[in-house]
């Protein structure tokens, strides 16, 4: 009886095959170790949930003016003070911070955010603070991580705090059309999988940055409405979250319309009041959806609206937006802060932005965070 052989024996051309597959993922991945280099923006990902969010447990360092600062996230993808393990259960007090760009803390550590100064403080206070903002959230944004985390994943929190601006109301239209895949191994696995790979493999991460640049430039010219000039966005502002960010919008008539970026003052013109109020339309909506899952897993939720350049120039501490805001939070019976009062005051408005924002820029500085968290103190913890 013939001595049997095992399939490399028999096949000895699919052993080389296999070989030199191999050999080939082993070059691939170490051309990307020493080739691909990480930007100013790397940690953040798409997210087939939410849409996009940061690399858990990663440390970076990130750009947003003129200032290189670090950016460390925890094992949900929040940021936080370094890499560490947030167990899902609960073993104090936990509070959960929503919101964009001014809660996420632009152009400073960590520990210089309001939220950071905060969970400095936290502990004392038998107090755990997490912070699940980002750039380009909106209310849209803050319910599917609202139901990813607490229903999907079943994070446990007894406080959820949902940082509202003006920007808001350009951002619901966007992701209006946006819809979250499933959440399920086989989906959770592509991503992962497709992440691994766009990070560490040459190959893939060639194809992707060409693919993206193209994304990129046929995005430039719907804003420019096929004119030539100068359309690069800052890399600050992160130029692929940016154009990803529209995905989902296809009226290239208001995106070539340079007005339509300027969201700031959407309430106080004429053509676009009605796209503003469908905006705050969207939004209550979206918060009244993360409300009913807060009271279903006892949680109390609030709201705080933070102003910003063009409202502290018009002087009002409670205007339009505000007032919307004000009047849904007490028919849902949900918890409502205005920061307005803190920004405008009987101090000179161009002295105030000179003083607590980023230079030309409608975020708060170090200053700006202070005030905001010594403010907060007093209500988180009163």
């Amino acid at each position: 009886m013939p001595e049997e052989r095992n399939i490399f024996e028999r096949r000895p051309g699919l052993t080389i095959i296999i070989f030199l597959f191999i050999l080939f993922l082993f070059l691939d991945f170490i051309a990307g170790l020493f080739l691909i280099k990480e930007d100013y923006q790397s940690f953040r990902v798409q997210h087939y949930y939410y849409h996009h969010g940061l690399r858990p447990n990663h440390q970076a360092f990130a750009r947003w003016s003129v200032n290189i600062y670090p950016f460390n996230t925890n094992s949900l993808g929040f940021r936080d003070f370094q890499p560490r393990k947030i167990s899902l259960k609960k073993n104090q007090r936990r509070i959960l911070f929503l919101g964009d760009s001014h809660t996420e803390g632009v152009d400073l550590p960590f520990e210089s955010t309001f939220t950071g100064l905060l969970a400095t403080k936290a502990e004392q206070h038998n107090t755990e603070i997490l912070s699940a903002a980002a750039v380009s959230y909106s209310p849209r944004i803050h319910y599917l991580i609202t139901e990813f985390f607490i229903e999907k994943r079943k994070l446990e929190c007894d406080e959820i705090y949902v940082f509202i601006d003006i920007s808001d109301i350009q951002n619901e239209l966007v992701y209006e059309k946006y819809y979250p895949g499933k959440y399920n191994v086989l989906t959770r696995l592509f991503y992962n999988t497709r992440n691994f790979f766009f990070r560490n493999s040459f190959i893939f991460h060639s194809v992707k940055k060409i693919v993206t640049e193209r994304g990129k430039e046929k995005f430039y010219n719907r804003i420019a409405g096929g004119k030539q000039e100068e359309k690069k966005i800052s890399e600050t502002f992160s130029a692929d979250l940016y154009y990803s960010f529209f995905t989902h919008f296809d009226d290239n008539i208001l995106l070539a319309n340079p007005r339509f970026h300027g969201v700031g003052d959407w309430l106080y013109d004429r053509e676009f009041k009605t796209l503003a109020m469908k905006g705050i339309q969207l939004g209550q909506e979206n918060i009244a959806r993360l409300n009913e899952i807060c009271r279903k897993h006892g949680i109390r939720l609030t709201i705080a609206v933070q102003p910003w350049h063009s409202q502290i120039k018009m002087r009002k501490t409670v205007d339009e937006y505000v007032e919307s805001w004000m009047k849904f939070a007490e028919k849902n019976d949900i918890g409502f802060i205005n920061l307005y009062p803190l920004f405008i005051n009987e101090e000179n408005p161009q002295a105030v932005i000179k003083k607590y924002y980023i230079k030309n820029d409608n975020h708060w500085n170090r200053e700006g965070h202070q005030k905001v968290a010594r403010y907060l103190e007093k209500i988180i913890w009163n």
